[in-house]
């Protein structure tokens, strides 16, 4: 039988990834989603496969007593 565990490869580990905070409280409810669409689209633009990390992290906050979106992109 083959190995049970995994090893990663190619890159070191990463210890901390940036968290992006994004402030969408101004856009009226109907308008969120397409602005938590522009925030997926740019996380997932920055990923550059040559320059690790190869995660990034976002968190839409929609203002007091909202519940935010945490996003994350990863190449895998």
């Amino acid at each position: 039988m083959g190995r049970s565990d995994w090893e990663q490869m190619g890159s070191p580990p990463v210890e901390t990834v940036a968290l992006a905070v994004h402030d969408l409280s101004a856009h009226p409810p109907a308008a969120r989603p397409d602005a938590v669409e522009r925030v997926e689209s740019d996380l997932h633009a920055g990923l550059d496969l040559a320059h690790p990390p190869l995660i990034r992290a976002a968190l839409c906050t929609f203002g007091a007593g909202e519940h935010g979106q945490l996003l994350l992109a990863i190449h895998h």
